[in-house]
Parts: structure tokens; sequence; C-alpha cells
């Protein structure tokens, strides 16, 4: 059977990631709410963040204009990714509310309609006195209610109903019985760029590392930050918090009794006890510490003062009740590592860039085998103008990809800048692919990141992968400084994640699998192993998978940490079920038919056998399908399968 439009998945045109480089799901799920919002920035199909995912609640809130009627969009399931569904409701949207032209693009006109019509916010974060900007003391966004334990009305003092304290932002939900067993993993983040330079009295990001759950949510409970200065000379403060603004844990510094000499000299650590903080799988924050320099400290020389740090071992619970530990990172380089000045000098423009939280993760795109496909973000810089305000001149951006049917001049045209308030600036594109976007006057504030997101045309058939646009700190931003001074610029790269061109794009979502009942009674031999996952086809032509499971997906075995190819471990010989049973174009025992714009859901039953003393791991790593019901192979998908491990202990 055929199945309707409201139950479709949502129509990807900025899907999942063929780039084998880059795997993340760009989908992350949640219960609705009704807290008030407020929007601040355009939206269009690709965008991704938790802004999408309000507009969701909003359309949702009108029957005539629900995303989608049930499963990822519908009403307490709206998502984070800005697709054709939720494209289509905000049209309909638009019509209802006299909105010109009505085509499902959230620009300013629909964003100030919407959020002339959201319920006030009355319990600002601290530091906030309307919902726009951040907060002056936390640096949390101000266009989200301040959540407080009942009998609470601000951060200070102790619950009247239930004597909690009040602060509740050191927690995020202890994951802890959920029955879930999760893991986590630390990698060195570009959120906080190394070398830089932070002024007497000034609050800095130095540090920061990108973690990821996988399996189930896994909740930080201890972190550390390594110093290789005494910092209770030099900071007053230090602060852990998230890629989004969150405050996980303060530490004031007085005396050396706040922090742990471990070497006399070169190593002293700053502990945050008490934390806890949860990592959900396909959300990736950056955990960042700041220091805030004391303003009179005589320890600063005139010359600067470099300073080394880095990241000490998380401790971690998951859901089972399981803890570990995350390796502490070697100061000033590994995990988390970092190096930065210290200066009591400097008040000309100083440039920061990175790609943006809300650049969109590895994805492929839906290419067009007649047409022009429009408006193709490939990827969103932030840039922030430390010391004093500054404005924006000219930017510089290089293309690169793994491969490209036809060079970069060919491929894309039309390429535009768009600035935080949506306003695009266009390029000039080179067939080197560098893009030029010269005669800027776009203000830069001070010590405030802002957003530039790269969007370009695709020409009609146009396949590739890999594809990056990359900014170069020190080379691709001209600035003038507010008192016309020589601005400084941060070395560094900032590369996007990459993206796939193809005409056959297939997404993933609703990959898991799991360990079922064992098998051999009390000494097990193995256990039974359910697997099952969801393609959805945005091209414009039917895509085929094997009904062979080893061809269907690529799975992986390792028996104590080492690969093995001769356990008896996999999802079974055949598919067990789909869902839909049938289409047209299936052939038992050779391939299914996925028709084009359609989802398809498939079931597998299989084992993992071990013996004695060995954890045998079955993973899946990869998607193959392809373009006929006999050539099923040939494109592959990556994202959305970190669900798709079990683990059986024998």
């Amino acid at each position: 059977m055929k199945l309707s439009t409201a139950t479709k998945v949502l129509a990807v045109v900025l899907g999942s990631a063929i780039a084998v480089a880059f795997v993340l799901s760009a989908t992350v799920v949640t219960k609705a709410d009704a807290a008030g919002y407020i929007f601040t920035r355009n939206l269009t199909v690709g965008s991704v963040g938790a802004d999408v995912m309000e507009l969701q609640k909003v359309l949702n809130s009108n029957p005539a204009t629900v995303v989608s009627a049930s499963g990822v969009g519908s009403v307490g399931m709206e998502s984070s990714y800005f697709g054709s569904l939720t494209k289509a409701a905000l049209a309909k949207w638009q019509a209802a509310n006299n909105i010109a032209p009505a085509i499902g693009y959230f620009g300013p006109l629909t964003r100030a309609a919407v959020n002339a019509a959201a319920p006030v916010i009355t319990n600002l974060p601290a530091g906030c006195t309307t919902p726009s900007g951040y907060s002056t003391t936390t640096g949390v966004p101000c266009n989200t209610a301040a959540n407080f334990p009942a009998g609470c009305t601000s951060a200070a003092g102790y619950s009247s109903t239930t004597g909690v304290k009040c602060d509740s932002s050191n927690s995020n939900g202890s994951v802890a019985g959920n029955g879930t067993d999760g893991t986590l993993t630390a990698t060195q983040s570009s959120y906080v760029s190394s070398g830089i330079t932070v002024k007497k009295g000034e609050t800095k990001d130095v540090v920061a590392e990108t973690l990821k759950a996988s399996i189930g949510p896994v909740t930080v409970t201890r972190a550390g930050v390594h110093f290789n200065q005494r910092p209770w000379l030099l900071f007053s403060q230090v602060t852990l918090h998230d890629s989004t603004g969150k405050v996980i844990a303060t530490k004031t510094l007085s005396s050396a009794a706040d922090a742990t000499e471990i070497t006399v000299g070169s190593d002293y650590l700053v502990t945050f006890g008490n934390v806890n903080y949860t990592v959900t799988p396909g959300i990736n924050p950056d955990l960042t510490v700041g220091v805030t320099v004391l303003p009179a400290t005589d320890k600063i020389p005139t010359a600067g003062l470099p300073v080394l740090a880095g990241f000490d071992t998380l401790r971690t619970i998951n859901g089972i009740g399981w803890t570990d530990t995350i390796s502490a990172a070697t100061i000033g380089s590994g995990i988390g590592g970092s190096s930065f000045t210290l200066t009591s000098v400097g008040s000309v423009a100083d440039i920061y860039t990175r790609v943006s939280p809300n650049s969109a993760l590895a994805h492929q795109v839906a290419v067009s085998l007649t047409q022009q496909t429009t408006d193709v973000p490939l990827g969103t810089f932030s840039l922030k103008s430390a010391n004093n305000s500054s404005q924006l001149n000219t930017l510089t951006v290089t293309l690169a990809s793994t491969t490209l049917s036809s060079g970069p001049s060919a491929a894309f045209s039309n390429v535009r800048l768009f600035d935080a308030s949506g306003v695009s600036h266009g390029g000039t594109l080179t067939n080197d692919g560098t893009v030029v976007f010269s005669n800027l006057t776009i203000p830069l504030s001070q010590d405030a990141w802002q957003d530039f997101t790269v969007k370009t045309d695709v020409t009609a058939s146009t396949t590739g992968t890999g594809i990056t646009v990359a900014l170069n700190g020190a080379t691709g931003i001209v600035v003038t400084d507010a008192n016309y001074g020589t601005a400084t610029y941060e070395s560094g790269t900032a590369t996007s994640n990459a993206i796939g061109l193809t005409v056959n794009a297939v997404t993933i979502s609703g990959a898991s699998m799991t360990l079922g009942q064992s098998i051999g009674g009390q000494t097990p031999t193995g256990y039974a192993v359910n697997g099952t996952v969801t393609l959805t086809n945005n091209s414009n032509n039917d895509l085929y998978v094997s009904a062979t499971t080893t061809t269907f997906l690529t799975q992986t075995v390792t028996v104590n940490g080492v690969a093995s190819t001769t356990v008896n471990t996999n999802l079974g010989t055949l598919v067990s079920s789909a869902s839909p049973a049938t289409y047209a174009g299936d052939v038992a025992g050779v391939g299914y038919d996925i028709p084009a714009g359609l989802q398809r859901t498939f079931n597998f039953v299989g084992a993992v056998r071990g013996t004695s003393g060995q954890a045998v791991v079955l993973k899946v790593t990869t998607v193959n399908y392809g373009t006929t019901v006999t050539s099923n192979t040939g494109s592959t998908n990556t994202a959305g399968l970190d669900s798709m491990i079990v683990t059986g202990q024998f």
C-alpha cells in the first residue's frame, strides 16, 4: 500500500551525510511544551536547530497547519529539522494569516507575526530584561523561559514548598535507572579557538571539547580543567557551560585551596563537583570552560602571560548505573587542549571565527535531474569582534569537494552570504572554488557571535561528495575597527560539515538494535538480536535495497575489542519483514523498492554468538542502496546509525 502524505517522514532536501568523514544525525525529536519562544533568525529548508522545533510546535498548535499527522513532526514529536513538510505547513499558516507570498519561507515578516502571537515570557533568565539577546551575567539566550523548581521564582535561595535549591542551572536530569547502556566519547572541539588573547577583567571561553553519546543518554557527574599557571592568582571565577550557553557549574577562586596542585609550578586542577549534565544521542554539545580574569592582578607581565589549559577526566553514569571515566587530556594539547595569552593591553577589534552551532550537520542534498536546485546551504560560520566593535567589509571562503561532476563555476551559481538579519549579499565565484563577498558594511557588535550562512544554487544533475566551505580566520576576513585601528585576526580555518549532492538521496531514521532472549540456557552461547531501520527516498526516482541483509547493511563484529570475521554474529540472512509489506518494484529474495518520495521500514532478526569470557559487539555502519532491484548497491549512507549496536557478554 502507498503511504499518505501525512505519514511521510520529513522530505529532506538537506538530509543525511554521504561524506564518510562526517557521521552525524540532523534530526532530534522531543516532546512539545507550552513555553513561549522568540524567534531571532530566518529559517528555510535545511535549517537545523531548537528554533525549528519551536516553529513546528507553533504550526502543530492549529489542526489546519500541522506538520505531520503522525510520527516525526507530529504533535508531541516535533523535530529540529526544517524539511518539506515543515515548509508546506508554514505556507498554510502564512496563507491563513495573510502573509504573502505564502511559500513556506520563514523570513522577517513571518517571524514578526509569529513573535507577536507568542505568549509573553515572564520568568526571564538572570541577566535578561527582554526576550532578545543573551544574559549579561550568564550568557544564556534570553528568549527561553527560566525553569525554576516548584516553589521558586528565581535562582536564589531555596524552594518554599520543597526545600530544594532554586538554582537549577547545574542540572538537566540524571539518566541513572532509565535502562539504556549508553557510552560517551570526547573529541577535540573547534568551538573555542586556541591562541586567543584575554585581557584583565575580561570573561572568555578558553577551552572546549565535543561530547557524543551513543546507544543511550549519559550523565556527566564530575569535570575539571587543568592550567599550567596558578589559577587563583589570575582568575576570579571559572565557569563550565555548554555551547547553548547553559551554565553547568561555576567555581569561585579566592585562594590556593580552590585548586589542586598536581605538579608544582606547572599543573593545577580546578574541579567542578556535583555536576549533573546529560548528553543525549544525536545532540553533540561542546563542553566549554570560561575564565574571568582578575581586573587588578599583578601576575601578568607587560609582554603577556601564556597559559595552557586542558580538560581533566570526566566521570559519567549511564542508564543502567554503570560509571565510567573519559581519559584526561594533557594540558595544552589532546582532548579539549588549548592555549591562550593573558594581557593587560590591546583595545582594537580581535576577530574570531568558528563553525556555527547552527550550521547544518553532515548531510545529502537531493538534486533535481531536470532543473536547478535553489538555496542550498553550504555552511554557517560565526564571527565575533572581541575587545571592540567593527564592520565586516570582505569575506572570502573556499569551496572544496572530494568529487564533483563539474567544476565549481559550472556546478554552482548565485552564491550568496546571508547575515543574521536574513539579508543576502552576492559573491563572486571562480572555478578554483574561491568565493569573495566584497563591499560589505555589516556591523559586528563587540564580544557577540554573529552567524553568516553561505547558500548557492546547484545546476541540474550535479553530483558530488565531501563538499565543504572553509573560512580562513587570518586571511579570509577584512573588517574596519570602530576606532579605525588595525584589527587583529585569529588564525585557524573553520570548515563546514560536508554535504553530498546526489539524485539518489536516502535518509535514515528510527534505527535501533536490541538484544533479545538468550540462546543455550543458563550458560548462553548466544543472544537473539532484533533490528529496525526506516529509509526515506528523497529523490525523484525509485531506489532499491537488497533482500540479503549483509548486502543491505554493512556490519562489523568485534570480540574483546578485536575485529572478527569468524564469529557467527549478524542480523540474519534475509530481511525479516518490511512495512509497507510490498511495493510493485519488489522482487522476492532479491530486493525491495523504496518509491520516490516515500519511506519504508525494514526489520531484521539475527543473533550474537560467543563463548565464555568474550564480549561480542555487533554494529551496523552503513546502509547500501542502488537504482534498480538487481543493482541495489553503489550508494551509501552512514548517518543516523549510532543506535544500531549491541554487545553480548559471555
